[in-house]
Protein backbone atom coordinates (compact mmCIF):
# COMPACT_ATOMS: atom_id res chain seq x y z
CA UNK A 1 0.00 0.00 0.00
CA UNK A 2 1.33 3.32 -1.33
CA UNK A 3 2.16 5.50 2.16
CA UNK A 4 1.37 9.08 2.40
CA UNK A 5 5.27 10.43 2.20
CA UNK A 6 5.70 9.12 -1.58
CA UNK A 7 3.23 11.55 -2.60
CA UNK A 8 3.66 14.63 -0.46
CA UNK A 9 7.23 15.47 -2.53
CA UNK A 10 8.30 18.56 -3.64
CA UNK A 11 6.48 20.43 -6.33
CA UNK A 12 7.51 22.44 -9.13
CA UNK A 13 5.32 25.66 -9.54
CA UNK A 14 3.45 24.03 -12.08
CA UNK A 15 2.10 21.22 -9.88
CA UNK A 16 1.01 23.01 -7.13
CA UNK A 17 -0.59 25.14 -9.33
CA UNK A 18 -2.46 22.40 -10.68
CA UNK A 19 -3.45 21.44 -7.36
CA UNK A 20 -4.58 24.78 -5.84
CA UNK A 21 -6.89 24.73 -8.88
CA UNK A 22 -8.28 22.08 -7.77
CA UNK A 23 -9.03 22.80 -4.35
CA UNK A 24 -10.35 26.53 -5.52
CA UNK A 25 -13.08 24.63 -8.37
CA UNK A 26 -14.04 22.42 -5.34
CA UNK A 27 -14.45 25.45 -3.40
CA UNK A 28 -16.90 27.45 -5.78
CA UNK A 29 -18.64 24.46 -7.48
CA UNK A 30 -21.94 25.02 -5.09
CA UNK A 31 -22.00 28.61 -6.25
CA UNK A 32 -21.92 27.65 -9.87
CA UNK A 33 -24.68 24.70 -9.04
CA UNK A 34 -26.66 27.07 -7.07
CA UNK A 35 -26.75 29.62 -10.11
CA UNK A 36 -28.09 32.53 -7.91
CA UNK A 37 -28.12 36.49 -8.52
CA UNK A 38 -26.79 38.08 -5.54
CA UNK A 39 -28.19 41.66 -4.37
CA UNK A 40 -26.84 43.96 -6.87
CA UNK A 41 -26.17 41.13 -9.74
CA UNK A 42 -30.05 41.71 -10.09
CA UNK A 43 -30.64 45.19 -11.78
CA UNK A 44 -26.25 44.82 -13.48
CA UNK A 45 -28.20 41.78 -15.40
CA UNK A 46 -31.34 43.61 -16.12
CA UNK A 47 -29.08 47.22 -16.88
CA UNK A 48 -26.11 45.82 -18.35
CA UNK A 49 -24.42 48.96 -16.67
CA UNK A 50 -21.92 48.10 -13.98
CA UNK A 51 -21.44 51.76 -13.00
CA UNK A 52 -18.16 50.16 -11.14
CA UNK A 53 -15.82 53.69 -12.61
CA UNK A 54 -17.46 55.56 -10.13
CA UNK A 55 -16.42 53.25 -7.58
CA UNK A 56 -12.59 53.72 -8.03
CA UNK A 57 -13.17 50.20 -9.28
CA UNK A 58 -12.31 51.18 -13.21
CA UNK A 59 -10.41 47.69 -13.75
CA UNK A 60 -14.08 45.93 -12.79
CA UNK A 61 -15.37 48.06 -15.14
CA UNK A 62 -13.39 46.60 -18.77
CA UNK A 63 -13.08 43.60 -16.92
CA UNK A 64 -16.94 42.81 -17.89
CA UNK A 65 -16.71 45.20 -20.98
CA UNK A 66 -14.02 43.42 -21.86
CA UNK A 67 -15.19 39.88 -21.71
CA UNK A 68 -18.65 40.81 -22.91
CA UNK A 69 -17.20 42.26 -26.37
CA UNK A 70 -19.56 45.10 -25.92
CA UNK A 71 -18.58 47.95 -23.99
CA UNK A 72 -21.35 46.81 -21.36
CA UNK A 73 -21.60 45.07 -18.36
CA UNK A 74 -23.74 42.04 -19.65
CA UNK A 75 -24.15 38.63 -17.67
CA UNK A 76 -21.58 36.26 -18.45
CA UNK A 77 -21.26 34.13 -15.37
CA UNK A 78 -20.06 31.57 -14.28
CA UNK A 79 -17.57 31.94 -17.62
CA UNK A 80 -15.68 35.29 -15.44
CA UNK A 81 -15.37 32.89 -12.02
CA UNK A 82 -13.60 29.81 -14.86
CA UNK A 83 -11.09 32.38 -16.38
CA UNK A 84 -10.16 33.85 -13.14
CA UNK A 85 -9.48 30.54 -11.11
CA UNK A 86 -6.17 29.61 -12.73
CA UNK A 87 -5.24 33.05 -12.07
CA UNK A 88 -5.89 32.80 -8.44
CA UNK A 89 -4.22 29.24 -8.34
CA UNK A 90 -0.88 30.43 -9.95
CA UNK A 91 -0.74 33.37 -7.21
CA UNK A 92 -1.46 30.43 -4.49
CA UNK A 93 1.39 28.54 -6.23
CA UNK A 94 3.73 31.37 -5.90
CA UNK A 95 2.95 32.15 -2.46
CA UNK A 96 3.49 28.09 -1.11
CA UNK A 97 7.11 28.76 -3.13
CA UNK A 98 7.66 32.22 -1.71
CA UNK A 99 6.85 30.12 2.15
CA UNK A 100 8.84 27.37 1.52
CA UNK A 101 10.99 27.43 -1.84
CA UNK A 102 9.84 23.88 -2.64
CA UNK A 103 6.37 23.20 -1.12
CA UNK A 104 5.17 20.06 -0.65
CA UNK A 105 0.85 19.27 -1.33
CA UNK A 106 0.56 19.61 2.60
CA UNK A 107 2.23 23.01 2.28
CA UNK A 108 -0.44 24.35 0.21
CA UNK A 109 -2.91 23.97 3.06
CA UNK A 110 -1.18 27.30 4.70
CA UNK A 111 -1.86 28.95 1.83
CA UNK A 112 -5.47 28.19 0.89
CA UNK A 113 -7.02 30.24 3.27
CA UNK A 114 -6.82 33.11 1.15
CA UNK A 115 -9.70 31.56 -0.44
CA UNK A 116 -10.95 29.67 1.94
CA UNK A 117 -11.70 32.27 3.77
CA UNK A 118 -15.78 32.01 5.19
CA UNK A 119 -15.94 35.89 4.94
CA UNK A 120 -14.98 35.70 1.52
CA UNK A 121 -18.03 33.65 0.57
CA UNK A 122 -19.79 36.80 0.35
CA UNK A 123 -17.67 38.01 -2.22
CA UNK A 124 -17.71 35.03 -4.29
CA UNK A 125 -21.48 35.04 -4.09
CA UNK A 126 -21.85 38.34 -6.38
CA UNK A 127 -21.68 36.95 -9.67
CA UNK A 128 -20.11 40.28 -11.42
CA UNK A 129 -18.13 41.72 -8.66
CA UNK A 130 -16.84 37.89 -7.44
CA UNK A 131 -14.54 37.50 -10.11
CA UNK A 132 -12.76 40.85 -10.23
CA UNK A 133 -12.38 40.66 -6.30
CA UNK A 134 -10.42 37.72 -6.98
CA UNK A 135 -8.16 38.88 -9.45
CA UNK A 136 -7.55 41.71 -7.16
CA UNK A 137 -6.58 39.06 -4.06
CA UNK A 138 -4.45 37.53 -7.13
CA UNK A 139 -2.86 40.86 -7.38
CA UNK A 140 -1.75 41.61 -3.96
CA UNK A 141 -0.89 38.40 -3.43
CA UNK A 142 1.86 38.61 -6.35
CA UNK A 143 2.78 41.71 -5.08
CA UNK A 144 4.54 39.68 -2.20
CA UNK A 145 6.01 37.26 -4.22
CA UNK A 146 7.80 39.74 -6.53
CA UNK A 147 9.85 41.21 -3.59
CA UNK A 148 10.02 44.63 -2.00
CA UNK A 149 13.07 45.73 -3.96
CA UNK A 150 11.22 45.12 -7.15
CA UNK A 151 9.30 48.66 -6.44
CA UNK A 152 7.58 49.00 -9.99
CA UNK A 153 6.53 45.57 -10.39
CA UNK A 154 5.32 45.75 -6.94
CA UNK A 155 3.69 49.08 -7.08
CA UNK A 156 1.82 48.17 -10.77
CA UNK A 157 0.44 45.21 -8.73
CA UNK A 158 -0.94 46.82 -5.88
CA UNK A 159 -2.29 49.81 -8.16
CA UNK A 160 -4.26 46.63 -10.28
CA UNK A 161 -5.47 44.88 -6.82
CA UNK A 162 -7.01 48.12 -5.95
CA UNK A 163 -8.47 48.83 -9.45
CA UNK A 164 -10.32 45.58 -8.29
CA UNK A 165 -11.24 46.45 -5.22
CA UNK A 166 -10.02 48.81 -2.53
CA UNK A 167 -10.45 46.81 0.05
CA UNK A 168 -7.42 44.31 -1.28
CA UNK A 169 -5.02 46.81 0.42
CA UNK A 170 -5.84 44.98 3.63
CA UNK A 171 -4.80 41.56 2.28
CA UNK A 172 -1.48 43.24 1.37
CA UNK A 173 -0.99 45.12 4.97
CA UNK A 174 -1.72 41.19 6.44
CA UNK A 175 1.06 39.44 4.34
CA UNK A 176 3.69 42.28 5.52
CA UNK A 177 2.54 41.74 8.54
CA UNK A 178 3.53 37.82 8.41
CA UNK A 179 6.64 38.22 6.27
CA UNK A 180 7.37 40.62 9.62
CA UNK A 181 6.64 37.61 11.84
CA UNK A 182 8.26 35.28 9.97
CA UNK A 183 11.77 37.74 9.80
CA UNK A 184 11.14 37.52 13.33
CA UNK A 185 10.67 34.39 14.45
CA UNK A 186 13.53 32.95 11.58
CA UNK A 187 15.88 35.77 14.19
CA UNK A 188 17.22 38.14 11.19
CA UNK A 189 18.39 40.88 11.89
CA UNK A 190 16.56 43.55 13.11
CA UNK A 191 17.70 46.17 10.50
CA UNK A 192 16.68 43.38 7.89
CA UNK A 193 13.50 43.21 9.43
CA UNK A 194 13.27 47.30 9.13
CA UNK A 195 14.23 47.29 6.29
CA UNK A 196 12.14 45.35 4.75
CA UNK A 197 9.40 46.81 6.32
CA UNK A 198 10.30 50.50 5.05
CA UNK A 199 10.37 48.81 1.59
CA UNK A 200 7.05 47.08 1.62
CA UNK A 201 5.62 50.58 2.78
CA UNK A 202 7.04 52.83 -0.06
CA UNK A 203 5.32 49.54 -2.30
CA UNK A 204 2.73 50.25 -1.24
CA UNK A 205 2.72 54.33 -1.23
CA UNK A 206 3.65 53.67 -4.71
CA UNK A 207 1.10 51.61 -6.06
CA UNK A 208 -1.60 53.76 -3.91
CA UNK A 209 -0.65 57.04 -6.06
CA UNK A 210 -0.60 55.16 -9.02
CA UNK A 211 -4.01 53.49 -8.30
CA UNK A 212 -5.11 57.26 -7.82
CA UNK A 213 -3.86 58.71 -10.69
CA UNK A 214 -5.58 56.95 -12.97
CA UNK A 215 -9.01 56.39 -11.01
CA UNK A 216 -9.53 59.57 -8.92
CA UNK A 217 -10.94 61.35 -11.92
CA UNK A 218 -13.57 58.87 -11.99
CA UNK A 219 -14.68 58.46 -8.41
CA UNK A 220 -17.42 60.01 -6.32
CA UNK A 221 -16.74 62.11 -3.34
CA UNK A 222 -18.61 59.52 -1.11
CA UNK A 223 -15.91 56.77 -1.83
CA UNK A 224 -12.96 59.44 -0.73
CA UNK A 225 -14.69 60.67 2.35
CA UNK A 226 -12.75 60.18 5.54
CA UNK A 227 -14.18 59.64 9.34
CA UNK A 228 -13.58 63.29 10.91
CA UNK A 229 -10.40 63.13 12.70
CA UNK A 230 -11.29 64.59 15.65
CA UNK A 231 -11.46 63.93 20.09
CA UNK A 232 -14.49 61.00 18.80
CA UNK A 233 -11.67 59.78 16.35
CA UNK A 234 -10.18 56.73 18.35
CA UNK A 235 -13.15 55.74 19.98
CA UNK A 236 -15.18 55.26 16.65
CA UNK A 237 -12.51 53.33 15.41
CA UNK A 238 -12.79 51.04 18.61
CA UNK A 239 -16.62 50.87 18.22
CA UNK A 240 -16.00 49.52 14.84
CA UNK A 241 -13.64 47.28 15.91
CA UNK A 242 -16.00 45.75 18.47
CA UNK A 243 -18.81 45.19 15.58
CA UNK A 244 -15.81 43.40 13.46
CA UNK A 245 -15.05 41.07 15.88
CA UNK A 246 -18.46 40.42 16.86
CA UNK A 247 -19.00 39.13 13.29
CA UNK A 248 -15.80 37.05 13.68
CA UNK A 249 -17.41 35.68 16.65
CA UNK A 250 -20.04 34.33 14.72
CA UNK A 251 -17.76 31.49 13.35
CA UNK A 252 -17.92 29.55 16.59
CA UNK A 253 -20.10 27.20 17.31
CA UNK A 254 -20.50 24.19 19.08
CA UNK A 255 -19.53 21.92 16.06
CA UNK A 256 -16.06 23.80 15.29
CA UNK A 257 -14.78 25.42 18.55
CA UNK A 258 -12.20 22.78 19.46
CA UNK A 259 -11.02 22.89 16.38
CA UNK A 260 -10.59 26.51 16.51
CA UNK A 261 -9.01 26.23 19.83
CA UNK A 262 -6.75 23.37 18.74
CA UNK A 263 -5.70 25.39 15.62
CA UNK A 264 -4.83 28.23 17.87
CA UNK A 265 -3.16 26.03 20.40
CA UNK A 266 -0.70 24.88 17.79
CA UNK A 267 -0.24 27.84 15.97
CA UNK A 268 1.27 29.20 19.80
CA UNK A 269 3.73 25.85 19.58
CA UNK A 270 4.63 26.62 16.55
CA UNK A 271 5.60 30.20 17.20
CA UNK A 272 7.26 29.49 20.51
CA UNK A 273 9.55 26.04 18.74
CA UNK A 274 10.59 28.91 15.94
CA UNK A 275 11.29 31.28 18.69
CA UNK A 276 13.54 29.44 20.90
CA UNK A 277 15.20 27.87 17.91
CA UNK A 278 16.39 30.47 16.01
CA UNK A 279 16.76 33.44 19.43
CA UNK A 280 18.22 31.17 21.96
CA UNK A 281 21.08 33.05 22.46
CA UNK A 282 20.19 36.66 21.66
CA UNK A 283 20.51 39.43 24.98
CA UNK A 284 17.22 40.22 26.83
CA UNK A 285 17.00 43.92 25.27
CA UNK A 286 16.92 41.82 22.03
CA UNK A 287 14.20 39.51 23.08
CA UNK A 288 12.31 42.12 24.40
CA UNK A 289 12.28 44.19 21.20
CA UNK A 290 11.72 41.26 18.95
CA UNK A 291 9.02 40.43 21.49
CA UNK A 292 7.74 43.77 20.86
CA UNK A 293 7.86 43.91 17.31
CA UNK A 294 5.89 40.17 17.32
CA UNK A 295 3.25 42.24 19.12
CA UNK A 296 2.79 44.56 16.98
CA UNK A 297 2.61 42.85 14.05
CA UNK A 298 -0.17 40.32 15.30
CA UNK A 299 -2.08 43.48 16.11
CA UNK A 300 -1.75 45.11 13.28
CA UNK A 301 -2.74 42.09 11.16
CA UNK A 302 -5.95 41.68 13.49
CA UNK A 303 -7.11 45.41 12.98
CA UNK A 304 -6.54 44.98 9.18
CA UNK A 305 -9.37 42.06 9.36
CA UNK A 306 -11.19 44.96 8.34
CA UNK A 307 -8.73 47.31 7.97
CA UNK A 308 -9.24 50.50 5.85
CA UNK A 309 -12.76 50.75 6.48
CA UNK A 310 -12.30 52.00 9.50
CA UNK A 311 -11.53 55.80 8.94
CA UNK A 312 -13.69 55.84 6.13
CA UNK A 313 -17.09 57.96 6.33
CA UNK A 314 -19.07 55.48 5.20
CA UNK A 315 -17.97 52.28 7.49
CA UNK A 316 -19.67 49.19 5.93
CA UNK A 317 -19.10 46.20 7.85
CA UNK A 318 -20.38 43.64 5.39
CA UNK A 319 -18.63 40.03 5.47
CA UNK A 320 -17.10 41.22 1.86
CA UNK A 321 -14.94 43.48 3.80
CA UNK A 322 -13.30 41.55 5.91
CA UNK A 323 -11.12 40.28 3.67
CA UNK A 324 -7.87 40.88 6.04
CA UNK A 325 -9.35 38.05 8.06
CA UNK A 326 -7.83 35.32 5.45
CA UNK A 327 -4.68 36.90 6.49
CA UNK A 328 -5.24 35.53 10.29
CA UNK A 329 -6.13 32.29 9.21
CA UNK A 330 -2.55 32.02 6.90
CA UNK A 331 -0.55 33.07 10.03
CA UNK A 332 -2.31 30.61 12.20
CA UNK A 333 -1.55 27.52 9.43
CA UNK A 334 1.75 28.59 8.92
CA UNK A 335 2.62 28.57 12.84
CA UNK A 336 0.53 25.45 13.22
CA UNK A 337 2.76 23.89 10.05
CA UNK A 338 5.59 24.57 12.26
CA UNK A 339 4.39 23.34 15.37
CA UNK A 340 3.46 19.99 13.69
CA UNK A 341 7.31 20.14 12.78
CA UNK A 342 9.49 19.71 9.90
CA UNK A 343 10.34 16.01 10.26
CA UNK A 344 7.40 14.34 9.20
CA UNK A 345 5.80 17.24 7.03
CA UNK A 346 2.85 14.46 6.68
CA UNK A 347 1.77 15.61 10.00
CA UNK A 348 0.73 18.96 8.27
CA UNK A 349 -2.17 16.87 6.75
CA UNK A 350 -4.01 17.47 10.22
CA UNK A 351 -4.75 21.31 8.70
CA UNK A 352 -7.33 19.35 6.41
CA UNK A 353 -9.52 19.43 8.89
CA UNK A 354 -10.24 22.87 9.42
CA UNK A 355 -10.16 23.33 5.38
CA UNK A 356 -12.72 20.86 5.39
CA UNK A 357 -14.88 22.92 8.16
CA UNK A 358 -14.62 26.15 5.67
CA UNK A 359 -15.25 23.83 2.45
CA UNK A 360 -18.62 22.52 4.24
CA UNK A 361 -19.57 26.22 5.00
CA UNK A 362 -19.61 27.10 1.08
CA UNK A 363 -21.61 24.25 0.50
CA UNK A 364 -23.97 25.48 2.84
CA UNK A 365 -23.84 28.92 1.46
CA UNK A 366 -24.71 27.20 -1.66
CA UNK A 367 -27.89 25.90 -0.58
CA UNK A 368 -29.21 28.74 1.12
CA UNK A 369 -28.20 30.91 -2.05
CA UNK A 370 -30.80 28.49 -3.94
CA UNK A 371 -33.72 28.59 -1.17
CA UNK A 372 -33.32 32.04 -1.54
CA UNK A 373 -33.42 32.42 -5.26
CA UNK A 374 -36.37 29.46 -5.00
CA UNK A 375 -38.16 31.81 -2.41
CA UNK A 376 -37.66 35.25 -4.31
CA UNK A 377 -38.86 33.61 -7.80
CA UNK A 378 -41.74 32.25 -6.10
CA UNK A 379 -42.62 35.55 -4.59
CA UNK A 380 -41.96 37.45 -8.02
CA UNK A 381 -44.82 34.96 -9.14
CA UNK A 382 -47.34 35.84 -6.94
CA UNK A 383 -46.97 39.53 -7.27
CA UNK A 384 -47.29 38.88 -11.45
CA UNK A 385 -50.05 36.67 -11.16
CA UNK A 386 -52.39 38.90 -8.68
CA UNK A 387 -51.37 42.00 -11.05
CA UNK A 388 -52.43 40.04 -14.00
CA UNK A 389 -55.29 39.19 -12.65
CA UNK A 390 -57.06 42.16 -11.02
CA UNK A 391 -58.40 44.79 -13.90
CA UNK A 392 -57.88 47.83 -11.80
CA UNK A 393 -54.07 47.12 -11.85
CA UNK A 394 -54.03 47.68 -15.45
CA UNK A 395 -54.57 51.12 -15.35
CA UNK A 396 -50.75 51.62 -13.16
CA UNK A 397 -48.04 52.58 -15.91
CA UNK A 398 -45.17 51.74 -13.15
CA UNK A 399 -44.46 49.71 -10.18
CA UNK A 400 -42.64 50.26 -6.74
CA UNK A 401 -41.98 47.90 -4.31
CA UNK A 402 -41.83 49.24 -1.13
CA UNK A 403 -40.00 46.41 1.47
CA UNK A 404 -40.31 46.10 5.11
CA UNK A 405 -37.25 45.54 6.50
CA UNK A 406 -36.66 41.78 7.80
CA UNK A 407 -34.25 42.30 10.80
CA UNK A 408 -33.89 38.32 11.15
CA UNK A 409 -33.46 37.65 7.10
CA UNK A 410 -36.60 35.87 6.19
CA UNK A 411 -36.05 32.59 4.91
CA UNK A 412 -38.13 29.92 5.95
CA UNK A 413 -36.62 26.59 3.99
CA UNK A 414 -33.22 27.48 5.62
CA UNK A 415 -33.80 28.28 8.85
CA UNK A 416 -32.32 25.42 10.52
CA UNK A 417 -29.48 25.94 8.80
CA UNK A 418 -29.11 29.68 9.70
CA UNK A 419 -29.90 28.94 13.49
CA UNK A 420 -26.83 26.41 13.85
CA UNK A 421 -24.89 28.50 12.01
CA UNK A 422 -25.15 32.08 12.37
CA UNK A 423 -22.43 33.03 10.32
CA UNK A 424 -23.90 32.25 7.02
CA UNK A 425 -26.84 34.69 8.07
CA UNK A 426 -24.18 37.20 8.11
CA UNK A 427 -22.85 36.09 4.82
CA UNK A 428 -26.16 36.00 3.32
CA UNK A 429 -26.95 40.08 4.53
CA UNK A 430 -30.54 39.66 3.16
CA UNK A 431 -33.12 41.90 4.72
CA UNK A 432 -36.26 42.09 2.14
CA UNK A 433 -38.66 39.69 0.54
CA UNK A 434 -38.06 41.15 -2.79
CA UNK A 435 -36.00 43.39 -4.91
CA UNK A 436 -38.08 45.15 -8.23
CA UNK A 437 -35.60 44.37 -10.50
CA UNK A 438 -36.61 40.89 -9.37
CA UNK A 439 -40.04 41.69 -11.46
CA UNK A 440 -38.78 41.49 -14.70
CA UNK A 441 -37.78 37.85 -14.22
CA UNK A 442 -41.38 36.67 -14.45
CA UNK A 443 -42.20 39.52 -17.41
CA UNK A 444 -43.10 42.38 -15.75
CA UNK A 445 -41.05 45.51 -16.40
CA UNK A 446 -42.99 48.32 -15.24
CA UNK A 447 -40.80 48.69 -11.88
CA UNK A 448 -38.65 50.94 -11.02
CA UNK A 449 -34.95 49.56 -9.72
CA UNK A 450 -32.63 50.64 -7.37
CA UNK A 451 -33.16 54.94 -7.03
CA UNK A 452 -29.53 55.28 -5.89
CA UNK A 453 -27.89 53.44 -8.65
CA UNK A 454 -29.94 53.69 -11.39
CA UNK A 455 -31.49 57.22 -10.81
CA UNK A 456 -35.28 56.36 -10.34
CA UNK A 457 -37.33 58.58 -9.65
CA UNK A 458 -38.17 58.16 -5.63
CA UNK A 459 -41.73 57.04 -4.82
CA UNK A 460 -44.44 59.95 -3.88
CA UNK A 461 -46.25 57.42 -0.88
CA UNK A 462 -43.97 55.70 1.68
CA UNK A 463 -45.28 52.56 3.52
CA UNK A 464 -46.45 54.98 6.33
CA UNK A 465 -48.11 57.72 4.48
CA UNK A 466 -49.75 54.73 2.59
CA UNK A 467 -51.37 52.86 5.53
CA UNK A 468 -51.67 56.32 7.19
CA UNK A 469 -53.85 57.32 3.92
CA UNK A 470 -56.46 54.71 4.81
CA UNK A 471 -56.27 53.80 1.23
CA UNK A 472 -58.09 50.30 0.60
CA UNK A 473 -55.29 47.78 -1.26
CA UNK A 474 -56.22 45.99 -4.29
CA UNK A 475 -54.58 43.06 -3.25
CA UNK A 476 -54.12 41.93 0.49
CA UNK A 477 -52.29 38.93 1.39
CA UNK A 478 -49.97 37.25 4.26
CA UNK A 479 -47.20 38.05 2.14
CA UNK A 480 -47.90 41.68 1.18
CA UNK A 481 -50.03 44.38 -0.24
CA UNK A 482 -50.70 46.31 -3.50
CA UNK A 483 -52.38 49.68 -3.80
CA UNK A 484 -52.83 51.60 -6.69
CA UNK A 485 -52.37 55.47 -6.24
CA UNK A 486 -53.28 57.81 -9.47
CA UNK A 487 -51.56 55.84 -12.13
CA UNK A 488 -48.60 54.43 -9.62
CA UNK A 489 -49.09 50.95 -7.91
CA UNK A 490 -47.20 49.93 -4.87
CA UNK A 491 -46.12 46.47 -3.58
CA UNK A 492 -45.51 46.79 0.23
CA UNK A 493 -44.43 43.63 1.80
CA UNK A 494 -45.00 42.79 4.94
CA UNK A 495 -42.71 42.16 8.44
CA UNK A 496 -41.96 38.07 8.63
CA UNK A 497 -41.74 36.95 12.20
CA UNK A 498 -41.01 33.95 14.29
CA UNK A 499 -42.23 31.50 13.91
CA UNK A 500 -41.18 30.99 10.19
CA UNK A 501 -42.05 27.29 10.39
CA UNK A 502 -43.74 25.27 12.75
CA UNK A 503 -42.66 24.86 16.44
Amino acid sequence: MQSVSSWNRPLTLRQAQLICLCALALHVLPLILADAMYLDDVWRAQTAIGHWSGEGRLLTQWLHAGLGFSGGAINLFPLPLLLVLPVVAYALARLAQHYFIEPRPSDLLVVLPLWYSPFFLQNLSYQYDGPAMALGVSAMILAITVGPRRLLAGAALIACGLGFYQVTLNLFVGLCCIEAVRGLLRGDELTKVLGAAGRRLLQALSGGVLYLLLALPWMSGQRLALLAFDSAWPGEVLRRLGVVFEHVALLFTPGNVMLGIGLVLLALLGGLRAARSSLRERGAVVLLIRGLGLGLAVLVLLVMTSGIMLVFADFSHGARTLMGFACVLVLLFLLARLGLGEASPDRALILCLPLLSMLSLAYANGRVLEAQKTQTAAIAQYIGQDILSHRELDKAQRFYVLDAHQSEGWLPAASGTLDHVPVLAFIRNSNFVLLPEMMTQVGLGQFYINVHTNRSPPPAWQIDTLAGAALAPIVDNRLYRIYLVGDEGYVVTKPQRRPWTLP
